[in-house]
């Protein structure tokens, strides 16, 4: 005959089902979405105020406190994870509306930027060239031709500044929703939620990081009185590196990329736990133009059995592309790197089990 559990453990094993779906169904349109199909957002925008309420429920502090004075240790280092968890989301319900607010512009913003035309005039022929950004960006770094570089280098400005006053209505309202919850900006307040740091401390890092390394812009000064083509940024990476990429770049072809991802992970040791992966990993019109890892499924326990999570990660490499390849590849070590971390995670609670 089982145990009977505990009203404790009982409360814990709802709150981590609970949060475990709604974050799954959240990131399950997140994903498609970011891929591409923005037909989703508003079921993305949906399932995300969906999990702010729940993150943001005060009744679920009350009851872990009333809880604690019962439970035994375990249950109770559970319920610290959980209390310290819901702190961080504690949002009045007129700021919660004024942040679904921010994340609908946030997404109809995204669905435009995925849509816009990008390319360069080409400075022979004047004719529109169709280049997305991520290749744009490579060509700045590997083209022999000065001209090719600057008009992709001023086609990116141009871009940069497509949706400005998208952009900064979008700050105004961040800014605004960190100053109802009390803080001086968004940016002070992404920083305590995530790295619990304040932004005095932070500066205080790259002070002493900028001590350490401005030594690089006195050589770079010095490199700028031999070739004053330096001073010009779509020349900048180019001069620095250039040839370097081009000489490289025949060793890692991005076909290789995930046979040595795979034998090089394997060699120390690391492996994903019967977990699934999903890759998505090059460039392509209205996918998001930045890797990233996320973990639609959190890894969870029932009767003591763990379940497997699973993981999505992207990168955007440019078949053929000189320079490219190697890009994709440190990107895909790095996000499978990620995804190794929390695939390989075994605490039970699953507020521990992502990056949020």
């Amino acid at each position: 005959m089982s145990k009977k559990q505990s009203s404790a453990q009982n409360f814990l094993n709802k709150l981590n089902s609970k949060y475990a779906k709604l974050h799954h169904e959240y990131e399950k349109y997140f994903w498609i979405f970011y891929m591409g199909d923005h037909s989703v957002s508003k079921l993305m925008d949906q399932a995300k105020k969906l999990r702010d309420s729940f993150c943001s429920n005060t009744i679920y502090i009350q009851k872990i406190d009333e809880l604690y004075k019962t439970a035994n240790k375990s249950e109770k280092q559970s319920l610290d994870y959980w209390k310290l968890f819901f702190s961080k989301y504690q949002i009045p319900a007129h700021v919660l509306d004024l942040k679904h607010k921010i994340d609908k512009i946030e997404s109809e913003l995204l669905k435009k930027i995925a849509k816009q035309k990008e390319g360069y005039i080409d400075p022979k022929t004047k004719k529109f060239v169709k280049t997305s950004r991520n290749k744009m960006r490579i060509i700045i770094r590997t083209h022999d031709n000065e001209k090719i570089r600057r008009t992709c280098f001023n086609a990116l400005e141009k871009l940069s500044v497509k949706y400005i006053k998208e952009y900064i209505q979008l700050v105004k309202l961040r800014n605004q929703f960190a100053k109802e919850l009390g803080y001086e900006d968004f940016y002070a307040y992404k920083l305590d939620l995530e790295e619990s740091m304040t932004k005095e401390e932070l500066f205080s890092i790259f002070d002493k990081i900028y001590d350490k390394t401005k030594y690089a812009f006195n050589n770079i000064r010095k490199l700028e009185k031999k070739n004053s083509k330096l001073r010009y940024p779509w020349n900048f990476s180019y001069i620095l590196s250039g040839d370097f990429v081009r000489e490289d770049d025949q060793y890692f072809q991005f076909d290789n990329s995930l046979i040595r991802w795979g034998r090089s992970f394997a060699a120390i040791g690391i492996d994903f736990m019967g977990s699934i992966l999903q890759l998505d990993l090059l460039d392509r019109e209205g996918k998001y133009n930045n890797g990233f890892c996320h973990w639609p499924n959190l890894v969870q326990y029932k009767n003591n059995q763990r379940i497997a999570g699973s993981s999505n990660f992207t990168c955007n490499t440019i078949l053929g592309q000189v320079g490219s390849g190697v890009v994709g590849m440190n990107t895909l070590f790095h996000e499978g790197g990620h995804a190794a971390h929390y695939l390989n995670i075994d605490t039970k609670d699953t507020c521990l089990n992502s990056e949020y």
